[in-house]
């Protein structure tokens, strides 16, 4: 089966191409969301994306021929070697009348949506590590890990033992601020366990065997309107903007030829 838009036609290994392309995004959305993967409804989407996009590749040839020729026809629009450009300006100059959201609509959506501006809990925290790498047994790397541990306990600093002996001695170890979830859940359940100035004893991770220090930790908290706003504001107007784009696709398609044989 062959489809045409607007008597241009389009293969059926572009749709194809688009399918491949979707396929792994949407496996992983289906998965995550605990839903089957229905391939037949990512068919049916790689095909009106490719629809889309060759109304906007005709669009921009439209604009494009007017400039010289008003008497262009179909076939010929369809077949005008576009740069991405000349695509990308269409979409601008569809978008770019979006007006910026109102003060009012971005107070309504930071009340509605408050959950989504939750500060996690955050921790600041330093490790020591010793791998297990091929070649240097897990017992050497756990007996060199407790070493460490007593040289902390005796007074030794933390900061010096940790550009000496760690295998990942960049900054002292220093991990920055973290929040849970972005560390393997061994080291979360750790070090989220540790108070400020604080230092663990010899864990084991996937990664091999820590010391970790804390030196900072920062409750959840709410995030107020003014410190959302800048994210709220970009947020809706990005949304206007694909409403506005997804209007004037809309528009195209009621006005399009499609069909397929």
């Amino acid at each position: 089966m062959t489809l045409f838009v607007n008597e241009f036609e389009i293969k059926q290994e572009e749709i194809d191409a688009e399918f491949d392309r979707l396929r792994p995004e949407y496996e992983q959305y289906a998965q995550h969301n605990e839903m089957d993967a229905d391939l037949d409804r990512l068919q049916k989407w790689a095909r009106e994306n490719i629809i889309e996009r060759h109304l906007l590749q005709q669009e921009a040839a439209v604009r494009a021929k007017k400039t010289s020729d008003d008497t262009s026809t179909n076939e010929e629009i369809a077949d005008n070697t576009l740069t991405q450009e000349q695509v990308q300006a269409v979409v601008d100059d569809i978008t770019s009348q979006t007006p910026e959201p109102s003060d009012a609509e971005i107070t309504t959506y930071y009340n509605d949506h408050k959950d989504l501006f939750i500060e996690p809990e955050r921790i600041h925290a330093a490790h020591i590590v010793k791998h297990a790498p091929q070649g240097y047994s897990e017992p050497n790397a756990y007996t060199s890990a407790l070493n460490i541990r007593e040289q902390i306990r005796q007074g030794a600093s933390f900061e010096e033992l940790a550009v000496q002996h760690s295998d990942c001695p960049d900054q002292a170890g220093d991990l920055g601020i973290f929040s849970r979830g972005q560390m393997v859940d061994a080291f979360d359940e750790v070090v989220f366990n540790l108070q400020p100035g604080e230092v663990s004893d010899v864990f084991q991770t996937p990664f091999g065997y820590h010391i970790a220090k804390v030196y900072e930790k920062h409750k959840a908290e709410q995030s107020s309107l003014e410190e959302a706003r800048p994210y709220i504001a970009e947020h809706l107007h990005e949304t206007a903007r694909d409403d506005a784009l997804n209007a004037f696709i809309d528009n195209l398609k009621e006005k399009a030829l499609i069909r397929e044989e």
